[in-house]
């Protein structure tokens, strides 16, 4: 171990000479001085939005965008340039730098038109840079088209929690900008807008593990109705949504699950509805046409496909999460589960329940394994028989 490390770090340095030495070749390693005003303010904006651990590298690739769109000094006005800032994106593609150094330039950039479309002063200051943004943007999707162009694998079933929810993991991050670009008021794409409807769609479905049912009749007052509870030492905040279909259902949301939610419902549902003929329907999620949600089993199957991602409907990621958490206690517990033995005084058993939502476990000494029914003067019956599971040698129970 001591001799692999240093050559792993030995190789890791040497990439990284090579990616730097590329890009000076390629003339993209110039940049603006990172104490320029504006760069010491997108800093602050990094700092209070991001980790502070990448900040450094967030700025160098930001200052050297803008030095290669202009040399003379780091202005807010290159964003109106966009011509000559594709082709900073086209040439980092075209030269030997890696996948991966294209994609960190490109979300570098990304982050700096969010800051300056969150800066009102800026915004003042030159009017046109709202209209200039959304150009901007745009060009910069159709360079990570093919940035990310990759080739479709083979269909691939989930079969373990994390797979289940890979889509979610693997679209995070593009919709978080979305919805950063939502709550700055940015006009969003089509494909934008439904791609926040189905990420929510998923989130609900192989996270919180809640019914295609909940999505389909959660209402407007239900969530207008939702209630907040801190938790005393943490402080932190929990959304209880009671949304009723059949039977009543439970949610509940992290403060920024809540918050994204929230951004659907006042940016992205209210566009939707309009497209309905017959306005308004009371129901929280709509359709891109303003309708109840059909199918959400199918639009979470689509989102999945769309990300190349494991495919697991709800159903499946239900069943893939008891069979996990029944083997977890399995594997922990060891081949029996133990019972009070006769003459135990204190000895408590021990039973791990997996209840589907809705269902309450039963808590009646009968149900218990390892204690035998009691006779009516409250003696335990003498030579009982013993608990059917250890009849079979199962290892455990899961109810």
């Amino acid at each position: 171990m001591d001799i692999e490390e240093p050559l792993l770090m030995l190789s890791t340095s040497a990439i990284k000479m090579s990616s730097k030495k590329i890009m000076e070749e390629a003339g993209l390693h110039k940049k603006h001085s990172t104490d320029s005003p504006l760069l010491q303010a997108f800093r602050g904006y990094l700092e209070k939005k991001y980790a502070k651990s990448g900040i450094k590298h967030e700025l160098d690739n930001v200052s050297r965008w803008l030095h290669f769109v202009n040399p003379n000094e780091a202005l807010v006005s290159c964003i109106h340039n966009i011509e000559r800032s594709m082709q900073f994106f086209q040439e980092i593609q075209a030269s030997a730098a890696s996948k991966a150094t294209a994609r960190n330039y490109i979300g570098g950039v990304k982050k700096f038109i969010s800051y300056v479309a969150s800066d009102l002063q800026l915004l003042e200051e030159d009017p046109s840079l709202r209209g200039s943004i959304q150009s901007f943007l745009k060009s910069l999707t159709e360079v990570q088209k093919s940035t990310y162009n990759k080739e479709k694998s083979v269909e691939r079933k989930a079969t373990n929690p994390m797979e289940c929810q890979e889509v979610l993991n693997k679209a995070h991050q593009y919709f978080v900008e979305i919805i950063d670009r939502a709550n700055v008021k940015i006009d969003l794409e089509e494909k934008d807008m439904t791609s926040m409807l189905f990420y929510l769609e998923a989130l609900l479905t192989l996270q919180h593990l809640q019914r295609p049912s909940v999505i389909q009749n959660m209402t407007v007052k239900q969530w207008l109705e939702r209630t907040r509870y801190q938790n005393q030492s943490s402080g932190s905040i929990a959304a209880v949504i009671k949304v009723k279909a059949a039977r009543q259902y439970i949610v509940v949301l992290q403060e920024a699950e809540e918050m994204w939610f929230d951004t659907f419902f006042r940016r992205v549902r209210p566009l939707f509805v309009k497209r309905s003929l017959k306005g308004e329907n009371g129901y929280f999620f709509v359709s891109s046409k303003g309708h109840k949600i059909q199918n959400p089993t199918t639009d979470v199957r689509r989102f999945q496909e769309k990300f190349d991602a494991c495919l697991a409907s709800g159903q499946e990621t239900q069943e893939i999460f008891i069979k996990f958490i029944c083997d977890s206690v399995m594997e922990s517990e060891g081949s029996y589960l133990h019972g009070v033995q006769d003459g135990d005084q204190d000895g408590v058993p021990l039973l791990h329940h997996v209840v589907p939502a809705g269902r309450r476990p039963s808590t009646s000494r009968s149900s218990r394994p390892g204690i035998g029914r009691r006779r009516r003067n409250g003696r335990r019956r003498q030579n009982r028989a013993p608990a059917s599971g250890r009849q079979r040698g199962d290892a455990g129970v899961c109810v």
